[in-house]
């Protein structure tokens, strides 16, 4: 398991602090209630835990892997669509959380937590890859309805 994917493990009530802060006038009020309830504490963990499904995956299985994340993504999309709420809250609801993850990323740099330079910056592309993908399942589940395709 890489050191970042260990950081977000252990600082994961820290994230979820700092993601339900960032929440107000980015998403409605109607899915802001949903983010900050206990609902919202498993949507937050289930990202994380399937961010560390991933990077700790086997390379012959990343693809399979990769694959069941986006397609249960795009459909919990699909679902959230069903429901009324807007494409914006569902993505704004996302990128707020990646934005704490770099939050709490930035506190354990403070702490000491983090690697050299050059296996940070791997990490942190491997992480915005994995969230950008997130993102484009969401869309395609929103508006689809349907599976995501894991290519780019």
């Amino acid at each position: 398991m890489s050191e970042f994917a260990l950081i977000m493990r252990d600082y994961r009530d820290e994230i979820e602090r700092k993601w339900v802060k960032r929440l107000p006038g980015v998403v409605s009020e109607e899915y802001l209630e949903i983010l900050a309830s206990p609902l919202g504490t498993r949507i937050l963990r289930k990202a994380i835990d399937d961010f560390l499904e991933y990077s700790d995956a086997e390379d012959f299985k990343i693809e399979s892997t990769l694959r069941g994340i986006l397609d249960q993504t795009a459909t919990e999309a699909s679902h959230r669509a069903a429901l009324g709420f807007e494409l914006a809250d569902l993505l704004g609801g996302l990128q707020e959380l990646r934005q704490a993850i770099w939050d709490a990323l930035g506190d354990a740099n403070v702490a000491g937590r983090l690697p050299g330079l050059g296996t940070t910056l791997e990490q942190v592309t491997f992480i915005d890859d994995f969230f950008d993908r997130l993102q484009r399942a969401q869309v395609c589940g929103f508006l689809q309805g349907g599976q995501v395709s894991t290519e780019d």
